[in-house]
Protein backbone atom coordinates (compact mmCIF):
# COMPACT_ATOMS: atom_id res chain seq x y z
CA UNK A 1 0.00 0.00 0.00
CA UNK A 2 1.27 3.13 -1.07
CA UNK A 3 0.27 6.90 0.72
CA UNK A 4 0.54 10.16 -0.49
CA UNK A 5 0.30 13.16 0.90
CA UNK A 6 -0.19 16.83 -0.33
CA UNK A 7 0.26 20.26 0.54
CA UNK A 8 1.07 21.31 4.45
CA UNK A 9 -2.03 21.17 6.95
CA UNK A 10 -2.54 23.89 9.30
CA UNK A 11 -3.19 22.81 12.82
CA UNK A 12 -3.65 19.06 12.49
CA UNK A 13 -0.39 17.35 13.48
CA UNK A 14 2.87 18.75 12.88
CA UNK A 15 1.94 21.08 10.26
CA UNK A 16 3.38 19.11 7.93
CA UNK A 17 1.74 16.21 6.02
CA UNK A 18 5.04 14.50 4.76
CA UNK A 19 5.72 13.65 8.70
CA UNK A 20 2.28 12.24 9.59
CA UNK A 21 2.51 8.38 8.95
CA UNK A 22 6.68 8.72 10.28
CA UNK A 23 4.64 10.04 13.57
CA UNK A 24 2.25 7.05 13.33
CA UNK A 25 5.22 4.92 12.77
CA UNK A 26 6.47 6.23 16.05
CA UNK A 27 4.39 5.44 17.65
CA UNK A 28 5.33 1.74 17.56
CA UNK A 29 8.46 2.04 19.57
CA UNK A 30 6.74 3.18 22.71
CA UNK A 31 7.17 0.80 25.23
CA UNK A 32 4.42 2.05 27.67
CA UNK A 33 0.99 0.84 26.85
CA UNK A 34 -1.08 3.87 28.13
CA UNK A 35 1.41 6.66 26.07
CA UNK A 36 1.68 3.86 23.26
CA UNK A 37 -2.16 3.66 22.63
CA UNK A 38 -2.55 7.84 22.66
CA UNK A 39 0.24 8.32 20.61
CA UNK A 40 -1.65 5.46 18.13
CA UNK A 41 -4.84 7.45 18.87
CA UNK A 42 -3.33 11.31 17.81
CA UNK A 43 -1.46 9.73 14.71
CA UNK A 44 -4.69 7.96 13.41
CA UNK A 45 -6.74 11.32 13.93
CA UNK A 46 -4.55 12.99 11.95
CA UNK A 47 -4.53 10.35 9.55
CA UNK A 48 -8.56 10.15 9.25
CA UNK A 49 -8.71 14.26 8.98
CA UNK A 50 -5.89 14.22 6.24
CA UNK A 51 -7.47 11.19 4.51
CA UNK A 52 -10.98 13.02 5.12
CA UNK A 53 -9.91 16.06 3.57
CA UNK A 54 -8.46 15.00 0.48
CA UNK A 55 -4.97 16.01 1.25
CA UNK A 56 -3.66 12.43 2.10
CA UNK A 57 -4.77 9.64 -0.46
CA UNK A 58 -4.27 5.87 -0.52
CA UNK A 59 -2.52 3.91 -3.74
CA UNK A 60 -2.15 0.29 -4.07
CA UNK A 61 1.61 -0.04 -5.52
CA UNK A 62 0.95 -3.25 -7.64
CA UNK A 63 -2.25 -0.98 -9.05
CA UNK A 64 -0.21 1.92 -10.04
CA UNK A 65 2.51 0.05 -11.62
CA UNK A 66 -0.01 -1.47 -13.71
CA UNK A 67 -1.17 1.88 -15.06
CA UNK A 68 2.03 3.31 -15.06
CA UNK A 69 2.58 0.71 -17.56
CA UNK A 70 -0.12 0.55 -19.71
CA UNK A 71 0.11 4.41 -19.80
CA UNK A 72 4.30 4.04 -21.10
CA UNK A 73 4.79 6.10 -24.28
CA UNK A 74 1.12 7.59 -24.27
CA UNK A 75 2.51 10.91 -22.75
CA UNK A 76 5.04 12.81 -20.19
CA UNK A 77 6.31 10.58 -17.82
CA UNK A 78 5.31 11.28 -14.11
CA UNK A 79 7.81 11.78 -11.14
CA UNK A 80 7.25 11.93 -7.37
CA UNK A 81 7.30 14.80 -5.72
CA UNK A 82 10.58 16.49 -4.87
CA UNK A 83 10.09 15.94 -1.22
CA UNK A 84 9.08 12.33 -1.57
CA UNK A 85 11.64 9.41 -0.43
CA UNK A 86 12.71 6.87 -3.02
CA UNK A 87 10.72 4.02 -1.19
CA UNK A 88 7.52 6.24 -1.19
CA UNK A 89 6.93 6.00 -4.89
CA UNK A 90 6.87 2.83 -7.14
CA UNK A 91 9.65 2.85 -9.49
CA UNK A 92 9.14 4.20 -12.47
CA UNK A 93 8.94 2.13 -15.61
CA UNK A 94 11.25 2.46 -17.95
CA UNK A 95 10.71 -0.55 -20.61
CA UNK A 96 7.79 -2.66 -21.87
CA UNK A 97 8.16 -5.62 -23.58
CA UNK A 98 6.26 -7.96 -25.53
CA UNK A 99 5.76 -9.76 -29.06
CA UNK A 100 4.82 -8.56 -32.33
CA UNK A 101 1.44 -9.61 -33.37
CA UNK A 102 0.56 -7.36 -36.18
CA UNK A 103 2.66 -5.51 -38.74
CA UNK A 104 1.07 -2.46 -41.41
CA UNK A 105 2.62 -0.34 -43.27
CA UNK A 106 1.85 3.47 -42.39
CA UNK A 107 3.60 5.90 -44.10
CA UNK A 108 7.34 7.43 -45.85
CA UNK A 109 8.82 3.73 -44.71
CA UNK A 110 7.03 3.82 -41.46
CA UNK A 111 5.13 0.76 -39.72
CA UNK A 112 2.48 0.34 -37.23
CA UNK A 113 3.71 -2.57 -34.83
CA UNK A 114 0.77 -4.46 -32.75
CA UNK A 115 2.08 -6.28 -29.43
CA UNK A 116 0.27 -8.84 -27.63
CA UNK A 117 0.34 -6.31 -24.59
CA UNK A 118 -2.48 -3.96 -26.25
CA UNK A 119 0.07 -1.27 -27.07
CA UNK A 120 0.50 -0.16 -30.44
CA UNK A 121 3.94 1.64 -31.84
CA UNK A 122 4.74 3.63 -35.30
CA UNK A 123 8.69 3.35 -36.36
CA UNK A 124 10.37 6.31 -36.72
CA UNK A 125 13.75 5.10 -38.13
CA UNK A 126 13.25 2.54 -41.03
CA UNK A 127 12.77 -1.45 -39.74
CA UNK A 128 10.73 -3.72 -40.88
CA UNK A 129 9.38 -6.27 -38.23
CA UNK A 130 8.15 -9.20 -38.12
CA UNK A 131 4.97 -11.16 -36.58
CA UNK A 132 6.52 -13.11 -33.58
CA UNK A 133 9.38 -11.41 -32.60
CA UNK A 134 10.12 -9.76 -29.12
CA UNK A 135 10.18 -6.37 -28.86
CA UNK A 136 11.63 -4.04 -26.58
CA UNK A 137 10.82 -0.47 -26.22
CA UNK A 138 12.82 1.29 -23.78
CA UNK A 139 12.60 5.33 -22.76
CA UNK A 140 15.30 6.89 -24.26
CA UNK A 141 16.64 10.36 -23.60
CA UNK A 142 15.22 13.88 -24.14
CA UNK A 143 11.57 11.79 -23.75
CA UNK A 144 12.25 9.42 -26.68
CA UNK A 145 11.82 5.74 -27.31
CA UNK A 146 13.54 2.59 -29.00
CA UNK A 147 12.50 -0.48 -29.65
CA UNK A 148 14.99 -3.23 -30.05
CA UNK A 149 12.93 -5.55 -32.44
CA UNK A 150 14.22 -9.66 -32.13
CA UNK A 151 17.56 -8.26 -30.87
CA UNK A 152 18.44 -6.47 -33.79
CA UNK A 153 19.68 -2.75 -33.46
CA UNK A 154 17.20 -0.28 -31.90
CA UNK A 155 15.33 1.42 -34.03
CA UNK A 156 13.11 5.24 -32.93
CA UNK A 157 9.48 4.20 -31.88
CA UNK A 158 6.61 6.41 -30.78
CA UNK A 159 3.26 5.18 -29.14
CA UNK A 160 0.15 5.40 -30.66
CA UNK A 161 -2.12 3.74 -28.93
Amino acid sequence: MLLAMSGAIGAQGNGDATHTLDDLARCHAIAADAARLACYDRASATVVALRSSGALIALDRDAVRKKNTAEFGLGPSRKPPAHARPDDFPAGIDQVSGTVTEVTSSSYGRYLVAMNNGMVWETIDPATPGKGETMVVKRGRLGAFRAFIGGERSVQVQRVR
